[in-house]
């Protein structure tokens, strides 16, 4: 039992140096406060704040692809080239599903809402605003506005 407890405890302390060396963290104690697990959970509230505003700007961002690819319909196919050419609510195209599958490990029904919104988060987080951004028109203002403009160029 006393072993499982220190190796507890060395895991624990290992995770929070790493956690703390991982955030890029400088040791800074912040005011009335002296102790690293002060610091470390100091920097967990201001990565956890940064995370959820990026969270949010994803999210917003998505809603706008939403708005432009199909207005919200679940079950609408590029109006002008069929289904072929985009589809569900963000306009994924056939190729574009199967890497998605690919990446996210799993198959894809691109008009389950789910599924699609799935997909759109997976293409923004490895290749930007570039699946839409030819297609739908700029997105470069509303990246501006959303903090977004670096990451998705």
């Amino acid at each position: 039992m006393e072993y499982e407890r220190r190796l507890l405890l060395f895991l624990m302390i290992v995770f929070l140096l790493w956690f703390y060396l991982g955030t890029g963290a400088q040791l800074i104690e912040p005011e009335g406060e002296s102790s690293l697990t002060s610091v470390v959970f100091y920097n967990l509230d201001a990565n956890l704040f940064r995370m959820e505003k990026e969270n949010n700007a994803m999210k917003a961002l998505v809603e706008e692809i939403i708005r432009r690819e199909s207005g919200g319909d679940t079950n609408i196919c590029n109006l002008q080239y069929g289904c072929s050419a985009g589809a569900g609510l963000t306009g994924i195209i056939p190729s574009t599903l199967k890497s998605c599958e690919i990446g996210l490990g799993r198959n894809l029904d691109v008009f389950n809402p789910e599924d699609n919104k799935a997909c759109a988060y997976w293409l923004l987080e490895t290749r930007g605003i570039w699946p839409w951004q030819p297609y739908s028109g700029d997105y470069s203002t509303i990246l501006i506005k959303l903090g977004l403009y670096e990451e998705m160029w």
